[in-house]
């Protein structure tokens, strides 16, 4: 009898707690600077440089149309660059990029944070 009332008072629980709030997104095209990304975009065939491949990375960007497909793009960037790298090192990536793309540095951080990647405390 004692567990019918437990597995009662916890559905009772259950259907008391508040719903979730939906959690804030935060998307590439917030974190980087849109009208830069226009400026310098460029379809660089083979880049030879960081330089050349900030211009082919902003051309693709601004090319793609659809928010997710933008979010995948700077993840997948964000995560190739980071990958089995310490913190200080993806901290020099982070860096990097808010110079060559002009990104928020505080979201970025946020992105990368929320993609599991491991950044120096501040």
């Amino acid at each position: 009898m004692l567990r019918c009332v437990s597995i009662l008072n916890w559905k009772r629980v259950v259907e008391m707690k508040s719903p979730e709030m939906p959690k804030s997104t935060l998307d590439a095209a917030d974190i980087l600077d849109w009208h830069y990304m226009c400026e310098i975009g460029e379809l660089v065939e083979r880049p030879k440089n960081w330089s050349d491949g900030a211009k082919r990375f902003a051309y693709l960007f601004t090319s793609c149309g659809d928010v997710e497909g933008q979010n995948t793009m700077l993840a997948d960037l964000l995560l190739n660059a980071t990958y089995k790298q310490s913190p200080e090192a993806a901290e020099e990536v982070i860096n990097a990029l808010c110079v060559s793309l002009h990104a928020d540095r505080g979201k970025l951080r946020e992105f990368a944070v929320r993609l599991g990647i491991k950044l120096k405390r501040q």
